[in-house]
């Protein structure tokens, strides 16, 4: 090599070693080692034989130019350096520069230390061997040397291309210290590997894009330092301290999430390796393991034979019993034995199934068919663990288990199962009975009709002499009506009904059942009163809807309700007598039928009940075939105090009458009859009354939806909301398109949209236009339509989708409708809009036939504009013929699907 005199000895390539033993001892040169004997060699400290001999090898070998160095620019003033284990040089410091006191500073004088260098290598013990130095002086020396701030050489060579030399080898030091952090590889053997690579890449690459992120992020670069031997070591290592945490092992992908920036591909190389070595193991899912030693295999290799041979035995299912009269012990001795020869084994094998051996109740046979394995698995779960308690069957649905177990808790949850038709169902009487249910009873069926129908199903499985399975007598007939998939009727009767699929909160707040006291009224009035809303939520009658609140309305949210016979309810503390009562003194006089009528309309007591069972308690006020009651006359005080209270418009009867108690509370109740009502300004209609100031009850309700331009009806009196006759007006007007709700309870009226230019015939307009643009059965949302590009000239009104939504639900003749998901999910032509059948179509449209459960959450959003929680999915789709797979959170067509790709 050539050298000129002027060189730094750095540049020489001499080990650590060497090289910082010349700069302490000042051969800083090339010329500086040039003049030096070997004899003088030997003097320098610290420099051994195996250092001379390097030094000397390396001079005989080196031609030196005894002329000045060419210079470039100006050339720094060399100073001494050491290289630090790190890879990295140093500035060395001599110890008259560290603030040392003078007993320390002496004392490493006498031992011929010079430079901070001297001391990095020194243990606290060593300093503390020296002659003459107490425990405070080395502890100020290990102190002040490891806080000396130390600083790298950065030499100032006067070209460019030196400058980009020390940013390579900078560059390189500084991965090489992370990826041997990360991988526990020797710095100076990976340094070694880097620097070549480096200086590639920074003659195939712009300079200034070099940076530590940039090389650790480009695959290639990883790949390629993958390939020498240190580095590969290293990944290996790695993976086999991450697999060694892991019980159930790590897919690639996890790994690559571990070891980073090691690329997927160069892992699997890696792991096929570890394999191949037999250090490693590959799952049936996929991911890999430790490779671990069997049970079986541990007693082999125990020491003490006895004790090896107890616990192979023991493996094989002989009992403590056996072993016992074969070794001439007691069974308790041997369950000892075993015990000990448990006590400190390694990870075994059959360790990865410890936890969930402990979590649920495994028989011998369901664990040999959930995870394939022989009976010695088993015996040595039974010998070291506690088995647990939980139904085998429920692990499929565990999901802090790795899918590969899931899918043998599958294998025990299905092995019971029946498959009808392309629907999969658990050999249960409450499942099969539930598919029963959806097969047979979408329309009423009676109880009777039903069970010979879910027994004929039994016969066409060959299944129907399992007496388990057997629907018979009182017992399963009340809890049938008690189910949530069930709305049972008058007369034993029922429907299927999916109860758990529907949100209420639309119907609660509508029905507003705490606004009764005090009050016996029959759910019929309640369907009456809420007709659209009824045919909404599919409730044909007043028995469903009152079997329907008896099951969602809880007793903690409804503490003064009670559902007594359907279709009774009773709210607080009622007295049928008095209701009776008031509501006679309020309308009589009056016939016999007429009054039976009017009780039905203000309570929806059926007039045939009331005429049998309601009317004893007036019977001294029947007078031929009318009531009649004398009119007493109440007091100009009593009118005057009363009117001032009755400030609206429109009260209830019971309103009235818990006014006129709370003015007058020990007052004859007499005294407010239908003659003294009128007399205040009243008109009296069946349960409620109107100011005397309009002509009819129809007159004030249309006066109040129609005298302003913008309605809010939710300002209104929620016992306005909820009578027969205001609903009537109000779905009139919305179908006459007097009126629309432009957001919810908030209405426009027509000619407020005529002064905007918009018309009757254009709202029939965008309606016809949407029903040509779909097609018929075809799902849809205000939403979808303006996704797909639907346009319409309304659009440039810039109404919310609930004004376009509302028109369309009005249109009952080429729409139907159902609300879902915060908005109102429409189908081309007349017929029944449920989730359920959206979802089979959004499946049905997918050439798998499934989708990702959480895709199929995102995909209802982001193309309808829905938002359906998938916990609502799932249940609408395990409700119906569709299947969800829990372990792959997947949502399949049908079972068939389902089996054909899992």
């Amino acid at each position: 090599m050539f050298y000129y005199e002027s060189d730094s000895i750095n540049e020489l390539n001499l080990s650590v070693r060497s090289c910082n033993a010349l700069n302490r001892a000042g051969i800083l040169t090339v010329g500086d080692l040039q003049s030096l004997s070997e004899e003088d060699l030997w003097k320098i400290k610290n420099l051994g034989a195996k250092s001379v001999q390097e030094i000397l090898d390396k001079r005989a070998r080196m031609e030196v130019d005894l002329g000045p160095k060419p210079e470039v620019d100006s050339v720094p003033e060399t100073v001494p350096s050491f290289l630090g284990n790190d890879g990295i040089t140093y500035q060395d410091v001599a110890i008259e520069q560290i603030d040392f006191s003078n007993r320390a500073y002496n004392c490493l004088k006498r031992e011929n230390i010079s430079f901070l260098s001297e001391l990095l290598h020194l243990t606290y013990d060593e300093i503390k061997s020296w002659n003459k130095v107490g425990e405070k002086t080395v502890t100020e020396i290990i102190e002040k040397r490891d806080s000396y701030p130390l600083q790298p050489v950065f030499e100032t060579a006067g070209t460019a291309n030196a400058v980009q030399i020390e940013a390579q080898q900078a560059l390189c030091r500084s991965i090489a210290k992370r990826l041997s952090n990360s991988y526990k590889v020797d710095l100076k053997s990976l340094y070694e590997q880097i620097s070549p690579l480096c200086e590639i890449y920074f003659q195939e690459n712009p300079a200034e894009t070099m940076t530590e992120e940039t090389l650790l992020e480009n695959p290639d670069f990883i790949r390629a330092l993958s390939a020498s031997p240190v580095f590969a070591n290293g990944i290996q290592g790695k993976l086999l301290s991450v697999l060694n945490k892991s019980v159930y092992g790590c897919t690639v992908k996890h790994l690559s999430e571990v070891c980073r920036p090691i690329p997927a591909d160069t892992l699997e190389v890696n792991l096929r390796s570890l394999v191949a070595t037999r250090q490693v193991t590959r799952n049936e899912d996929g991911a890999y393991t430790i490779k671990r030693m069997t049970a079986i295999e541990y007693a082999a290799q125990i020491p003490n034979q006895r004790r090896g041979y107890v616990l192979t035995e023991r493996l094989h299912g002989r009992t403590l019993e056996d072993i016992g009269n074969e070794l001439n012990v007691q069974r308790e001795r041997i369950r000892q034995i075993t015990d000990k020869a448990l006590a400190q084994h390694p990870t075994l094998y059959e360790d990865r199934y410890a936890e969930v051996f402990q979590k649920y109740d495994f028989s011998r046979d369901d664990f040999r068919l959930a995870f394939q394995e022989n009976d010695t698995v088993f015996e040595y779960l039974k010998l070291a663990y506690k088995a647990g308690d939980l139904p085998a069957e429920e692990l499929m649905d565990d999901e802090s288990f790795p899918i590969v177990f899931r899918r043998a808790g599958e294998h025990i949850a299905y092995k019971n199962c029946v498959q009808i038709g392309s629907t999969i169902v658990p050999c249960r009487r409450d499942a099969l009975c539930d598919y029963a249910l959806r097969q047979y009873a979408v329309d009423d069926i009676s109880f009777s009709s039903f069970v010979d129908k879910y027994h004929a199903l039994l016969s066409n499985l060959s299944i129907e002499d399992n007496p388990k399975l057997i629907i018979s007598g009182r017992g399963y007939e009340n809890k049938l009506a008690a189910s949530k998939n069930v709305l049972w009727k008058h007369g034993k009767c029922l429907r299927y009904y999916p109860i758990l699929l529907y949100d209420y909160t639309n119907l609660l707040e509508a029905l507003d059942l705490k606004q009764y006291t005090d009050v016996e009224i029959s759910a019929l009035k309640l369907f009456n009163e809420h007709a659209e809303l009824m045919r909404e939520y599919d409730i044909r009658d007043e028995y469903e809807l009152h079997n329907l609140l008896k099951k969602i309305c809880t007793e903690e949210a409804y503490p003064n309700v009670q559902f007594l016979r359907m279709p009774t309810i009773e709210f607080g503390n009622f007295n049928r007598d008095q209701q009776v009562m008031d509501l006679l003194l309020s309308c009589a006089p009056i016939s016999k039928e007429d009054f039976a009528q009017r009780y039905e309309e203000e309570y929806g007591i059926k007039a045939g009940s009331v005429m049998a069972n309601y009317l004893g308690c007036i019977a001294a006020y029947l007078d031929g075939d009318t009531y009649r009651i004398d009119s007493l006359a109440m007091s100009d005080a009593m009118a005057q105090k009363l009117k001032g209270e009755l400030t609206d418009d429109f009260y209830l009867l019971s309103e009235f009458h818990e006014i006129y108690r709370r003015l007058f509370p020990d007052a004859d109740r007499g005294l407010l009859n239908s003659y003294s009502i009128t007399n205040l300004g009243f008109r009296i209609y069946s349960n409620y009354v109107v100011s005397g100031k309009y002509h009819s009850a129809v007159e004030y309700f249309r006066h109040i939806l129609l005298g302003q331009d913008i309605v809010d009806i939710s300002t209104f009196k929620r016992s306005l909301l909820s009578t027969v006759t205001f609903c009537s007006q109000l779905y009139k007007l919305r179908e006459e398109m007097e009126i629309v709700e432009f957001a919810p309870q908030r209405y426009i009226q027509i000619r407020k949209l005529n002064q905007a230019g918009i018309g009757k015939e254009d709202l029939r307009g965008f309606c016809e236009d949407v029903a040509e643009y779909v097609s018929d059965g075809e799902f849809f949302t205000v939403f979808s339509l303006q996704k797909a590009g639907f346009a319409h000239k309304l659009d440039e009104y810039g109404f919310d989708d609930w004004f376009y939504a509302s028109v369309l639900a009005e249109n009952k003749d080429m729409f139907s409708y159902q609300r879902t998901g915060g908005s109102r999910l429409f189908r081309k032509g007349s017929c029944t809009v449920v989730l359920s059948g959206f979802i089979e179509n959004i499946l049905d449209s997918q050439e798998a036939k499934s989708m990702d459960v959480y895709d199929l959450s995102d995909y209802i959003g982001t193309e309808f504009g829905l938002f359906v929680p998938t916990s609502k999915l799932i249940e609408t789709i395990r409700e119906s013929s569709m299947y969800y797979d829990s372990i792959s959170q997947k949502a399949y067509l049908d079972y068939d699907i389902y089996f054909s790709e899992v």
